[in-house]
């Protein structure tokens, strides 16, 4: 699943930690030197790239520099309950 705009919001309803990935196209998403993925209510704890899962809603945010000054962009929505890993979300 590739993400080349700045809009929208996708429902991937087959989404499988391990063997898909969510990818974000660097030319519309900057990044830190350092990416993290943490798991809760949508605001980062760190002040790297941050991509947020929250597993009760199954709400999948990224923030680009974890300060939560812009607050984390929502992009896309997959199942709850999941265990998604770092690398399930890449740069293109």
């Amino acid at each position: 699943f590739l993400f080349t705009t700045g809009s929208g919001i996708d429902t991937i309803t087959d989404f499988t930690s391990g063997h898909d990935r969510i990818a974000l196209d660097r030319s519309v998403y900057s990044s830190t030197a350092t990416v993290v993925l943490e798991f809760g209510n949508g605001i980062p704890t760190s002040k790297n790239s941050t991509f947020l899962y929250d597993a009760a809603s199954g709400t999948v945010s990224y923030d680009a520099d974890g300060s939560n000054d812009g607050a984390a962009v929502v992009i896309a929505t997959i199942s709850t309950g999941l265990t998604p890993v770092l690398g399930d979300f890449i740069f293109y």
